[in-house]
């Protein structure tokens, strides 16, 4: 007997639901082919958008809890239908939407493959005590057959299924969504799917009604497609373009309507890229931003390895390309052509980070990039924006955020407390020497003027200001400059030759003669030779921020991977916290390898050095830059 295919669902649904961060967490449950574009009622028509969103979620809830789909009931609390459903949702309402789904029954497939008619969406009941309030349902066996067996599906996004206000608009979406599924996103392909309909199968599909016993397009327009990509303006999978196409003749009548699905890449929580708590700092990975903009580090790494053979590029280039597009659309100064042209740039972008969140909009910018190059070069080493005055802009953001929250606290030991907020519902800066930041704009803080209320050290007692982990590590962020400025001072040296320091202007004004120290020959010169001794280990990495090894041949990806990654897996110990990078020519490319930040001595750069000396038989350079 062949093993069923039974998907599972991604994301957690309850957690999301619970956690209110349904759109961060964005989880999807699998359907069927046959219950999306097979559907039709076969009662009255009397269902809601609010109850197609219970009835998904419903499904969703059972499927989760159990893919075998052998469970005769399922438990859901009223509290997570309520909050999947939105403010407005009441569970009055709630009770209704249940009566309408149980009334109302459809048929699912098609003879060829298989089908069931005229089956009950759900039997349910709520069931409540002094601590539980719950709803009890139970799948019909039809849907729980199609549930169970799925030889060909697609997955439905929930969050935007929970926001839609129009039945019509989460029937079309099942539509598209098995549409989209039979196409796979592809980095520089078309990525693109056509859906073409006519005016029959539209009302096929929506069950719209007839306008005394007609199909009128004007109708159908405007109470369904008009809000269309609108209400489809969440859903991560595609973007939606709607396009009438009229025949030749009088009155140019209706030919067909063709729904462009412009396919993104698949969300980077499909992809797994994780490393240790703090690891990200330690290795340079992304960097803090402003809350409202800030994508977690996993989301680089994952750009990394998912498109690395598409693009061979480090991290560092899509964060640094991520902020320089951050900046473009902040500031409303367009760095190239593709500010008007494309999906995730300009004003677009600042509605996908408020729609999808950062890091799916992060994501989503990297997969454009790697699919058509823009602020990302040909060489996967290189920008086409210099980057550094869009890194700075991200610390003007941390800085006058976290100068913000030491004076909100700082202020609650004062009598007064000004309570002012600005159009974004930040406090009021006006005495702060910054200038408070809005999703339109970005502005660089003024001049730092001396504040009415003095501003807390945090090195002195900070009586109540609570700085938490997460401020830390911005504060942090901006003390160290972990960002590399593009242009680097660079001081090249020979690894054997020591650092001539350099001598003092009044070098011997205090020098006292020899004689006066009561030492005979033998000590003098013994004492000569310690001072002249030169003291090259411990002065090599003063102030050194990052030493780089370059190869001087060409090398295949499998080399660095087996041979020059080793390396530096070994657990250094120093003083001195240095970045270590590798650069070599790969497939006639300059490529820039980031191994990370480590605590080192001058003894584990030669151990490197020498290492790194018998695979690349001494073709290589050592480059301190400080």
């Amino acid at each position: 007997m062949p093993s069923l295919i039974q998907p599972a669902t991604r994301g957690s649904i309850a957690k999301a639901i619970s956690t209110k961060s349904l759109s961060k967490i964005a989880p999807e449950s699998p359907r069927p082919l046959e219950m999306l574009d097979a559907v039709e009622i076969t009662s009255a028509d009397i269902l809601t958008a609010d109850d197609a969103a219970l009835h998904e979620l419903l499904l969703s809830a059972a499927y989760e809890a159990d893919k075998g789909m052998s469970d005769e009931f399922t438990t859901l609390p009223v509290s997570t239908a309520l909050k999947f459903l939105g403010e407005h949702a009441r569970r009055d309402a709630l009770k209704i939407s249940m009566r309408r789904l149980m009334s109302t029954t459809v048929s699912y497939g098609n003879k060829k493959t298989r089908r069931f008619e005229d089956v009950p969406l759900i039997f349910s009941y709520i069931e409540c005590t002094e601590k539980k309030d719950v709803i009890r349902y139970s799948l019909p066996e039809p849907i729980r057959i199609l549930m169970r067996e799925m030889p060909a599906y697609a997955y439905l996004e929930l969050a935007p299924i929970s926001q839609m206000k129009s039945k019509y608009s989460v029937r079309l979406y099942r539509v598209f969504a098995a549409a989209a599924a039979r196409e796979k996103w592809v980095p520089g392909g078309q990525n693109k799917v056509i859906v073409s309909a006519t005016l029959e199968d539209l009302y096929k599909w929506t069950g719209f009604a007839l306008d005394n016993g007609a199909m009128n397009f004007g109708k159908f327009r405007q109470r369904v497609l008009n809000d269309l990509a609108s209400e489809l303006s969440t859903v991560r999978r595609f973007s939606l373009r709607i396009e009438e196409i009229r025949k030749e003749a009088r009155g140019r009548p209706l030919e067909r309507v063709d729904f462009h699905l412009n396919l993104r890449a698949p969300s980077h929580h499909l992809t797994r890229a994780t490393f240790e708590e703090n690891e990200h700092i330690k290795r340079k990975i992304g960097g803090a931003d402003a809350p409202e903009l800030r994508v977690n580090s996993n989301v680089w790494v994952k750009a990394q390895k998912t498109f690395w053979n598409v693009q061979k590029r480090m991290h560092r280039l899509y964060f640094q390309a991520w902020q320089i597009a951050l900046q473009e659309a902040l500031d409303e100064a367009p760095v190239s052509p593709g500010y008007t042209q494309r999906q995730f740039r300009g004003h677009r972008l600042l509605k996908a980070i408020s729609t999808l969140g950062p890091d799916e909009a992060a994501w989503q910018f990297c997969a454009e990039e790697v699919s058509n190059p823009d602020i990302l070069e040909d060489n996967p080493a290189l920008l086409s924006v210099d980057p550094t005055e869009a890194i700075e802009a991200r610390k003007y953001r941390i800085r006058a955020r976290n100068y913000a929250h030491v004076q909100s606290h700082s202020s609650r030991n004062q009598s007064q407390v000004d309570e002012s907020k600005n159009v974004d519902g930040a406090r009021n800066t006006n005495n702060m020497g910054v200038t408070a930041t809005s999703n339109r704009g970005f502005s660089r803080p003024a001049p730092a003027t001396q504040p009415a209320n003095k501003q807390v050290s945090f090195i002195e007692d900070a009586g109540d200001v609570a700085v938490s982990d997460l401020d830390a590590e911005l504060l942090g962020d901006l003390i160290s400059g972990a960002d590399e400025p593009t242009a680097k001072s660079l001081v090249v040296e020979a690894t054997e030759e020591p650092v001539e320091t350099e001598q003092s202007a009044d070098d011997g004004a205090f020098e006292v003669p020899v004689d006066d120290l009561g030492l005979d020959a033998t000590d003098q010169e013994l004492l000569a030779d310690l001072i002249d001794e030169p003291e090259a280990t411990a002065c090599k990495l003063e102030g050194i921020r990052e030493v780089i090894w370059t190869a001087d041949r060409g090398m295949p990806m499998e080399e660095v991977e087996k041979v020059i990654w080793p390396v530096f897996q070994e657990d250094f110990e120093g003083p001195h916290t240095v970045n270590l990078t590798v650069r070599a020519w790969i497939d006639g490319c300059a490529s820039e390898f980031d191994c990370g930040v480590f605590h080192v001595d001058q003894a584990a750069i030669d151990t490197i050095t020498s290492r790194l000396g018998k695979h690349l038989d001494d073709y290589f350079d050592v480059e301190y830059i400080r």
